[in-house]
């Protein structure tokens, strides 16, 4: 995971890593792009809740874990599936910008443990 300022040259650094070691860098952008062509029902909860995800994006706040969200962190799990991030492993580029997204993306049944005894 690459993080920091604006300006801080963050993709470029990234791609030269990616490069290196030959495996993909994975843009927020880029998954919200792919989803655009996923079928079943992680395409159709993308497709309701789109302009939600786009929203959240834009504004970059600590957002606390609603529907949008969940569709939000099963699509960025749903890209780092694919055979060339399983594979290989994989670059993120400025994400996830808060530990609950973290804990959300890499950890979603510890989560979920946490919110069913109340302790989220």
């Amino acid at each position: 995971m690459i993080k920091g300022e604006p300006g801080a040259r963050k993709t470029e650094f990234a791609t030269m890593i990616a490069k290196h070691y030959n495996i993909p860098v994975i843009q927020i952008q880029d998954i919200i792009k792919d989803a655009e062509n996923i079928e079943g029902e992680l395409g159709q909860d993308f497709k309701e809740e789109k302009e939600k995800i786009i929203e959240y994006l834009k504004e970059n706040k600590e957002t606390p874990l609603n529907e949008t969200m969940k569709v939000f962190y099963r699509l960025v799990r749903w890209r780092l599936r694919q055979n060339d991030c399983r594979n290989r492993g994989f670059v993120l580029d400025d994400f996830p910008n808060h530990l609950e997204e973290v804990n959300y993306i890499f950890f979603p049944k510890l989560e979920s443990k946490r919110e069913e005894l109340g302790l989220s």
